[in-house]
């Protein structure tokens, strides 16, 4: 029984946590589209890179939260901050 409320706890927090994400991985996500080719960039400042990096940690946050398998490699998360 106690596993179960842990799970049920943990599942809690978990949308908790999404609910509070969602609007920046929203945001996060089109930009990263952007930058991936839907959108033609002149020039990158040193603030989209920020930019960019940030996003890419936010999509990571929200993929771990939900627990997103990973299949293949998108990119080093971890050693892009």
């Amino acid at each position: 029984m106690g596993g179960t409320l842990a799970i049920q706890t943990l599942v809690k927090q978990k949308l908790e946590a999404f609910e509070r994400l969602q609007p920046e991985f929203e945001a996060s996500f089109r930009f990263i589209q952007e930058v991936h080719g839907q959108k033609r960039c002149a020039a990158f400042p040193v603030t989209e890179t920020v930019h960019y990096l940030h996003a890419l940690w936010i999509c990571e946050c929200n993929y771990r939260l939900l627990s997103v398998s990973k299949n293949s490699v998108r990119y080093e998360a971890g050693l892009c901050i």
